[in-house]
């Protein structure tokens, strides 16, 4: 009937509110500060060789903790309440049911985890992939700065400067390696990539055609498309469910820091008279500790009617937003040839 993904740090604000959980068979209790680590621990590195079930810890304690939730405590029920609240706004928590009546209902609620539509408005959506870097997506923060430059034309340029900070210390358990990240970022359909710096594939990374006995992956196909890959920096370009995608690898070492630009023109042009600029970030289902900035400039001469969702404004930019990506955000400028 469906899927329901839940991100294991959504646990940490189950435990914060229904308390301590004693595992007497580990010798281990499992509090909302210990609960990460403690699980990576027991499935990683601790379980029986033998009987060879890493996940019965998992198991276990979900046992303990499932009653906590269908019958809460008293008082504890508004907690737990706004808990999943929290965790939907924060994509922790997401939904798929193969029935469209319930489905539409999940899209609305905001828990499907769909990449969101925004029509002619500008879209970022920047999704890291870790591949062979063990648990160092806990330890990587970063930071996004997303620029619109708005010419006398209308046309539009965007610049998205992403910076990872790996605050790992080399050779510790789980985070203590480098990360390797395969960067997608999803921008508006028909974007046009002007230029990009800052990408690397990891160590020993090569990248081959494929072997002739592989054939095309039909439903894959469907939903990419053909990919491009421009010569001059690596990154690969294709289009995915109504987005244009652009993508390429980052490896930052522990105790380290990255940084990759992106240049693209929008397919879309913004009007002075009576027109809109609006802009969707769209934060990634895991992400933690994640910042955004996004700066518009515009011709001095045009006039600002209204701002939405702006935090800061000045002479030198049209407007400028900042804060946590800990859920998605939304803000925008509406423009006039003449103030009423």
């Amino acid at each position: 009937d469906g899927v329901i993904a839940i991100n294991a740090p959504f646990l940490e604000r189950i435990l914060a509110v229904t308390g301590p959980v004693e595992m007497t068979d580990y010798g281990v209790t499992v509090t909302a500060e210990n609960v990460i680590v403690e699980t990576q621990r027991q499935v990683e590195l601790i379980y029986d060789r033998e009987e060879n079930r890493p996940k019965q810890f998992i198991a276990d304690l979900a046992a303990q903790l499932l009653p906590r939730l269908t019958a809460p405590a008293a008082g504890q029920q508004p907690a737990l309440l706004a808990a999943v609240t929290n965790g939907v706004l924060a994509r922790e928590i997401q939904l798929y049911s193969a029935h469209p009546n319930v489905q539409a209902l999940v899209s609305e609620l905001g828990a499907s985890g769909e990449l969101k539509p925004t029509g002619s408005g500008d879209y970022l959506a920047v999704i890291a992939t870790n591949i062979s870097g063990e648990k160092t997506d806990g330890v990587i923060t970063q930071h996004i700065r997303h620029q619109a430059e708005i010419a006398d034309d209308g046309s539009v340029i965007d610049t998205v400067t992403l910076t990872r900070t790996h605050h790992g210390v080399e050779g510790n358990l789980f985070d203590g390696v480098n990360n390797n990240s395969y960067l997608r970022f999803y921008v508006p359909e028909g974007s046009q990539l002007l230029e990009a710096e800052g990408f690397a594939l990891p160590k020993g990374g090569v990248e081959e055609a494929a072997a002739p006995d592989l054939q095309e992956d039909v439903t894959l196909a469907s939903v990419e498309g053909a990919h491009d890959v421009d010569l001059a920096s690596g990154v690969e370009t294709w289009r995915e469910v109504n987005k244009t995608v652009f993508a390429h690898w980052l490896v930052v070492p522990p105790g380290e820091e990255r940084t990759v630009r992106l240049r693209y023109r929008l397919p879309t042009m913004v009007n002075q008279d009576q027109s809109v600029w609006r802009l969707y970030v769209q934060a990634q289902s895991g992400r933690r500790g994640d910042t955004v900035q996004s700066d518009v400039e515009f011709p001095v001469d045009w006039q600002v009617r209204d701002r939405f969702g702006v935090t800061q404004a000045s002479q030198d930019f049209g407007a400028m937003f900042s804060g946590n990506l800990d859920r998605d955000v939304f803000y925008g400028l509406t423009f006039a040839s003449t103030l009423p």
